[in-house]
């Protein structure tokens, strides 16, 4: 089983301490860049162009995590046949992502914070450039839907040392252009999905 890790890059110098855990696995990885603010879909979907023949992606972008863990969700994806999966996150703003037992379970939809992609499923479909920030993860898992995503929650990231220190001014402007994108992603949600999109793609 093939894993490339696909680190996003981010400036804010606390970034290292992913890179520290990546080189840690052994695995190959790749950094893609968004020129630190930039537009994340675009920049994850660059590893369609450089990809090495590959048979899971694990897209990981400012969190924490033990060195077995891509191995962990590579081989309970595999089991399950699912699209993709992702770790368990205590700082998820949704209960299905938290801790809750060890067993894989299948989920509406995954984040895109460290999910464990099916290569040949991302390389089919891409994420939808014109979802920069937010939604991206609900658009991917609403289009490969029968193929079905979870969370391990067993396997716990950490996902806090960005957000508890004193924002670093790339930071401060990534907000304000997420803040600037968020409304054109929802008109773009609303044109693609319908006036439902929000109940039909984001269940309770």
């Amino acid at each position: 089983m093939r894993i490339l890790i696909v680190a996003l890059e981010y400036l804010e110098p606390e970034w290292l301490e992913t890179l520290k855990c990546i080189e840690e696995t052994g695995l190959p990885y790749e950094i893609v860049s968004r020129d630190g603010v930039g537009n994340m879909s675009r920049a994850y979907n660059t590893i369609i162009a450089k990809n090495k023949e590959t048979d899971y992606y694990w897209f990981v972008s400012n969190v924490t995590f033990k060195p077995q863990m891509p191995y962990e969700l590579a081989m309970a994806c595999e089991t399950l046949g699912w699209a993709g999966i992702h770790p368990a996150m205590p700082t998820s703003d949704h209960r299905f992502q938290w801790p809750n037992g060890h067993e894989p379970k299948e989920t509406p939809f995954i984040e895109w914070t460290a999910p464990m992609v099916n290569a040949e499923v991302f390389n089919s479909y891409p994420l939808d450039e014109m979802l920069p920030y937010y939604y991206m993860d609900l658009d991917w898992c609403h289009r490969v839907k029968p193929k079905k995503v979870g969370v391990h929650h067993s396997q716990v990231i950490g996902h806090t040392y960005l957000r508890n220190k004193k924002e670093h001014p790339i930071g401060q402007l990534r907000k304000q252009l997420r803040n600037y994108w968020t409304p054109i992603s929802q008109r773009h949600m609303l044109q693609k999905w319908g006036k439902n999109w929000q109940q039909d793609l984001w269940p309770k």
